[in-house]
């Protein structure tokens, strides 16, 4: 009699591992899509089971978490082949990590089988990114009556005031304004704009500094600009450094009007024939002259037309150029005239001598 065959069971295989998912929720405060220094982020993990035996002690192991001494919700957990757990974690960035330009994180689960060293999944990791760097600049100038004439002149200053703050996420470094001079009715200026000062400082997120300079008015810059309205203009650039190396700037733009001393204004009118015939045209010449150093304009020169006498229409000139005046009776009335400082025009122009002449 023959005996049964041995029969042989192979047991199941054992293996053990698992994975991880990890999500990151920005918890932004102010609604801008961006980290800014004093919000959070929320860290979920989730941890499968992918082998085929009960992992004890499932946890997450993330090292970012664990310096900061912040530990995942819920604690330590059984998993079954095939489940999975849900941890999560809030944690607050630091200004450093910010200013670094991003917050990276990477996370593993873990666990224990049956038997063996504990298990550790693939890592996977995370990114959120802070607010960029950025500077404003607001720029202001207020003209100084050093002497206290009531006018723009030699020696009066300019000063310039710069408000840079630091509207961005990240902290900006070697914050200076960068200035190449005002322009005097888009002339450059005849001086050199001073130092600003303070020296560059570091910006925090929202903080501000206000920078100062003074510019000292010369002879030139006056006759380029005085009286002109808007015509000393100023534009400046804050720039820094994040710390990524990236140059942030801003540019601003400072427009004043210089005031200009009360004219002293000289008219002197000359007939350019000794004698004139009834029926001729006599020429005439009024000159005008800028007393003062500073331009003279909105000007109107009044000529009366002596008795007996007709403006001839089309003979007016101031200078080499053609002009219209406004006829009023026996007046001829020039208007919005200027004048250089320390210039002059003339105004040409013929009357005819009539049948009623003197």
């Amino acid at each position: 009699m023959e005996s049964p065959p041995d029969t042989v069971v192979v047991p199941p295989e054992q293996t053990s591992a698992l994975t991880i998912e990890k999500t990151a929720t920005l918890n932004d405060e102010d609604g801008d899509g961006f980290l800014d220094a004093g919000e959070s982020i929320t860290y979920t993990f989730v941890v499968a089971n992918t082998g085929t035996v009960t992992m004890t002690d499932v946890t997450v192991n993330d090292p970012l978490l664990a310096n900061a001494g912040i530990s995942v919700t819920p604690g330590p957990q059984t998993l079954a082949p095939g489940a999975t757990v849900t941890f999560t974690a809030t944690y607050t960035p630091t200004q450093a990590e910010i200013d670094a330009g991003q917050v990276e994180n990477t996370a593993t689960g873990t666990g224990t089988p049956p038997d063996g060293p504990p298990v550790e999944s693939p890592p996977d990791t995370v990114v959120v990114l802070p607010q960029p760097a950025s500077l404003v600049i607001v720029k202001t100038g207020t003209f100084n009556d050093v002497d206290g004439n009531g006018f723009a002149s030699v020696g009066d200053t300019v000063t310039y005031s710069f408000t840079v703050s630091n509207d961005g996420g990240q902290t900006v470094t070697d914050v200076w304004p960068v200035d190449a001079g005002p322009t005097f009715n888009g002339q450059p200026a005849a001086g050199t704009l001073s130092r600003f000062q303070p020296d560059p400082v570091t910006l925090a997120p929202g903080a501000s500094q206000v920078f100062t300079a003074t510019y000292t008015l010369t002879e030139r810059d006056i006759e380029n600009a005085a009286g002109i309205q808007d015509a000393t203009s100023n534009a400046a650039t804050a720039r820094g450094q994040a710390s990524s190396g990236e140059i942030i700037s801003d540019t601003s733009t400072s427009i004043i009007t210089l005031p200009v001393a009360a004219s002293d204004i000289t008219v002197t009118k000359v007939a350019n024939l000794r004698f004139i015939r009834r029926g001729e045209q006599a020429p005439f010449t009024i000159r005008v002259t800028n007393n003062a150093g500073s331009l003279a304009s909105g000007l109107t020169v009044v000529d009366t037309i002596p008795a007996g006498f007709r403006y001839v229409e089309g003979s007016a000139r101031v200078g080499d150029a053609e002009v219209t005046p406004v006829v009023a009776g026996r007046q001829l009335r020039f208007e919005n005239l200027s004048v250089a400082g320390r210039g002059e025009i003339a105004i040409t122009l013929r009357l005819q001598a009539l049948s009623t002449a003197g």
